[in-house]
This record gives C-alpha cells, structure tokens and sequence, in this order.
C-alpha cells in the first residue's frame, strides 16, 4: 500500500474525502420526511473544495485570457528580441497550467473521484511543479539579464543575442522537465471505498518489497529526496540568484553614473515578488507535511487549521499563474518599454 497521509498536499486531497455516502440517514424527523446530513468534519472538508473550485475556476479565467494576450503579444505582434523571449516563454508555461485548471476543478466537484486516467493524472501533476520550476528558472534569467544589460552594457552587447538566448530558453525547458519527471512518476490512480478512484501520490510504485518498515522509510525517504529538490531549485536557488542580482545592481546604481533608468527594474521587481510570495506559503506546508508523523493523530482544530492554510496556500500558488498578465497591465508604458 502506498504511504497515503491524510492531505495529499501535491494535489491538495484528503485521503477521506467526503462523497455522497458520507451523508447520514435521520428517521427522527418529525413530520416523517428523510433528513440526510453531513458530518461536521465533512461538511468543513467540502466547504474548502468549494473554495478551491472558486478559486480556482477565477485564476482559470484570468489565466487563459491575460496568458494568451501576452503570449500573441510577444510572439506576434513585438520585435524577436531577449527580453521578449523570456517573457514569451514565462507565459506559456504559466498558460500550460492553466490549461489544466479544469480537472482539478471537476475532480473537486466530483468529490475527489479523477475520472479523467492514469496518464492525465501524472500530466497534470508534472505540469503543476513544471510551472513552478520554469517561472523561478525564467525569472531567475530575466533578472540576470537586466542585470547584464544595465551593469556591463557593453560586454552584453557582444553575448547577448537572440540565437544565444533561443539556446538558453532551450536548456531551462529540459532542466525543468528533467527536475519535473518524478512528479510525473510518483503518482497513480488509486481506489478509494471501492466506489472512486483517486489521483494521488504514491512513492512505492514499482517496489516489490512488501516490508511495511522498508516500505514506510523508503516512502519517506522519496518524499523527502523530491521535496527538497522541489524547494532548492523551485525557490531557494533563484531567490539567492535574484536577490544577488538586485543587490548588484543597486550597489553599482549608486556608484555608476550610466546607469540607465529603472523603469524597466518596476516590472522586473514586481514578477519576483509575486512569485516567491506566491509560492512560499506552498513550500511550508509542503515541509509541513513532511514533518508530520500522522496527520490522523491530530486534534480536530488542528486538522481545521491545517486544511485551511492548504487551502489558501495552493490558490495563492496557482494564482500566480494569472498574476503576471495583470502586472503588465498595471505597469502598462513601462511593461512596453
């Protein structure tokens, strides 16, 4: 059996999920009629897919039209240069997630039950980290290169061209499929109550040790292998890269005359901040996760809690994904520039 916990927090699904059969049968009613009623705990379980469904049906929206507007902006209507590769690029892995918005809004509104496959359980759990993974990537380079371009403008000059550039986009496109693929590996279509079945993780597929001990530590052991490398190069490493950046290139502002106008910088600060703001709520409760021994052990206004702030951690996460085509907007002549 798989070391299934009891929120899921790749998927943000609870392994009790509520379903039709969880509502209770009253014959006590007094006029004789048939009361069904759920429990609290599942009532409070659903309430939060009804959250999430919202939420993730309004970034759905916002998503697929800002994403595609920057997308035919970009690649059609603006001059081929760098910075227009990588924002091109920023949002066509922002819109691919998107794209996949919907299954998880209908398996929420089928109570869990993923009645889409196997192979588009695993996608859409890949694309869910392949985003992640691209926007830091892609971030972490458009600060670099504004860094480039402003600091050491005439070395840029030289090394900075569309073809080098096509090379690079190329590069972060294979390092985050590469970082995504156990995404894609370690989850299955498991059964659940015999009257669903539920896309989840599941860390010992292909293991034929039937130990329970090597089962649980080898479990553990992958979740923990993925998790970090997930926080390392999904947040860490581009937050240390960025922030270095910033730090230069004010450092050099203030000693350098030819520096040039920090318009550009707006737009620039403003994408890193929605980002890492965005996604650390995510990688705490992922961590959290981690950490726990078993969630069932823990009292009912801790699991409350706990189900709340995965809630709002994986819409603001996904939310992001929207964010972008709205910063662009707001910065308007500067974004242009």
């Amino acid at each position: 059996m798989s070391n299934m916990k009891m929120y899921d927090l790749t998927q943000s699904t609870p392994t009790n999920f509520p379903s039709p059969d969880d509502y209770e049968y009253n014959s006590s009613d007094s006029d004789g009629d048939i009361d069904y009623e759920l429990e609290d705990d599942t009532v409070f379980d659903r309430s939060m897919d009804i959250t999430l469904v919202f939420a993730y049906s309004i970034t759905f929206l916002l998503g697929l039209f800002g994403n595609s507007v920057v997308i035919f902006i970009t690649g059609c209507r603006v001059k081929k240069t760098m910075k227009s590769l990588w924002f091109l690029n920023l949002a066509i892995t922002n819109l691919i997630f998107i794209l996949f918005l919907p299954l998880k809004i209908t398996e929420m509104g089928l109570y869990h039950h993923w009645p889409f496959g196997k192979v588009l359980c695993k996608l859409d759990n890949m694309v869910t980290v392949l985003n992640m993974f691209a926007s830091a990537f892609f971030l972490a380079v458009i600060t670099l290169d504004y860094l480039l371009t402003e600091v050491w403008s005439t070395l840029s000059q030289k090394y900075r061209t569309v073809k080098r550039a096509s090379v690079i986009v190329l590069m972060i496109w294979v390092l985050t499929i590469i970082l995504s693929a156990p995404s894609f590996v370690f989850i299955d279509i498991l059964p659940h109550n015999n009257s669903k079945d539920v896309c989840i993780d599941d860390y010992l597929i292909g293991e034929i040790d039937t130990d329970e001990d090597y089962q649980k530590s080898l479990s553990h052991m992958r979740e923990l292998v993925l998790t970090i490398t997930q926080f390392l190069f999904g947040y860490l490493i581009p937050f240390v890269i960025i922030i270095a950046c910033c730090v230069i290139t004010e450092v050099k502002s203030q000693s350098c005359r030819f520096i040039k106008t920090n318009k550009p910088f707006k737009i620039i600060a403003a994408l890193n901040i929605a980002f890492f703001i965005c996604w650390i709520p995510y990688h705490v409760f992922i961590f959290l996760q981690l950490a726990s021994t078993d969630f069932d052990d823990l009292n009912t206004t801790t699991k409350k809690v706990v189900r709340v702030g995965n809630t709002l951690a994986f819409s603001l996460a996904f939310f992001y994904s929207c964010i972008n085509p709205i910063l662009y907007f707001c910065m308007g002549e500067d974004f242009r520039e």
